[in-house]
């Protein structure tokens, strides 16, 4: 049903250069990602939420970064593609920007059960590196643009302390919604 009615939001993905690049475990890796995203999504459509607030973890602004290649690191920034899928998903009512240094990203991934994403677990330090880099300016961008859409709530959390007080910046930043 999602795909029925946003549909267009995946084409600009898979029309864009970055998917054409991709190997295939990194297209099976974003797409996988996407769609589940993307179930969550269409879940909530039919659940009454009037009374509840629903956090997903990962949702679809997030699956943004299916634009930025971890492996060929060629990617040229597809700043209109990735401004039109993001005008074609729905949009969330609020996005939390948890600020992170590139460091602190990959020392906390490098500390947690499941490690490395699956995309970066097959490429070197260096590269690793280069696509935390990528993703810290693409950040940046997507902040942007949605600075610019009144209808979302951003809320940008410092996460230079520990977990534990980055959340309960974050409860805070929540009850004054």
């Amino acid at each position: 049903r999602f795909l029925a009615k946003n549909g267009k939001a995946f084409e600009v993905f898979l029309a864009s250069n970055t998917y054409h690049y991709l190997p295939l475990h990194e297209k099976i890796a974003v797409i996988t990602a996407f769609m589940q995203a993307a179930s969550l999504r269409e879940m909530f459509t039919t659940f009454d939420s009037t009374q509840s607030l629903i956090f997903c973890e990962e949702g679809l602004v997030q699956k943004s970064f299916m634009f930025l290649s971890a492996i060929t690191m060629s990617v040229e920034y597809e700043e209109n593609r990735i401004k039109n899928y993001l005008d074609h998903i729905p949009p969330p009512d609020v996005v939390v920007h948890v600020d992170a240094s590139c460091r602190q990203c990959l020392e906390r991934m490098l500390t947690r059960p499941e490690g490395l994403t699956d995309r970066l677990k097959k490429i070197d330090k260096k590269s690793i590196d280069k696509f935390l880099e990528n993703s810290a300016n693409h950040i940046q961008k997507i902040i942007s643009w949605l600075n610019t859409k009144k209808e979302i709530e951003v809320l940008h959390v410092k996460n230079s302390s520990s977990i534990s007080q980055a959340i309960e910046n974050l409860e805070k930043k929540i009850m004054l919604l």
